[in-house]
């Protein structure tokens, strides 16, 4: 089974003030379960609609196929579903698809080994080592990060309303990706 979530970062001053004398980074290596408020959690997600102040919010997209973790919280960035929307998009027209992931000095890629698998990874931009690789179905695992990222989008306007704007930047692109694969029929796409 495949679980996709999205954790938003708690705010700086937050964290601050439950970790005092401590660098951020520090305190989200060493607390992640502390940093982090799964979106699902809607008093977590009512605490963050009273702190936030930014327009551009940073979470981690954590993946999980069955019993292993595929990506956890130590890959996190700002817009990060807008990068996974447009890889999804490109995979789905090409086959392959390599994007950015966040400014970090890492990419994302997504590859056909086999009609029903999709190969996922996550490796350094520059020297191309592989720090993740998972070979995962490939119509559950796009089906389940398109509803993941609806999700994401829909809860984000429900508690920060102008992020509408964000989400209007890859509608067409989500609803594209969403039509594609359910009107497959086993083999078609890459």
């Amino acid at each position: 089974m495949l679980t996709i979530k999205t954790h938003l970062l708690r705010t700086t001053e937050e964290l601050l003030k439950k970790f005092p004398n401590m660098h951020l980074h520090k305190i989200i290596a060493a607390y992640p379960n502390d940093c982090y408020i799964d979106m699902e959690d809607e008093s977590g997600m009512t605490d963050f609609q009273r702190n936030i102040k930014e327009d551009y919010n940073e979470y981690c997209i954590t993946i999980h196929y069955h019993r292993s973790t595929i990506v956890s919280s130590e890959f996190r960035g700002i817009e990060l579903w807008y990068s996974y929307i447009h890889l999804l998009n490109k995979y789905i027209r090409e086959g392959t698809a390599v994007e950015d992931y966040g400014i970090d000095p890492i990419e994302f890629v997504l590859e056909t080994p086999d009609i029903h698998v999709v190969r996922f990874s996550i490796r350094n931009s520059t020297d191309k080592q592989e720090m993740v690789v998972a070979d995962l179905p490939k119509k559950e695992f796009l089906s389940k990060m398109i509803e993941a990222a609806t999700r994401y989008y829909e809860t984000m306007i429900r508690y920060q309303p102008k992020y509408a704007h964000q989400y209007n930047r890859v509608a067409k692109h989500i609803t594209y990706i969403a039509e594609s694969i359910n009107n497959v029929h086993g083999e078609g796409f890459y």
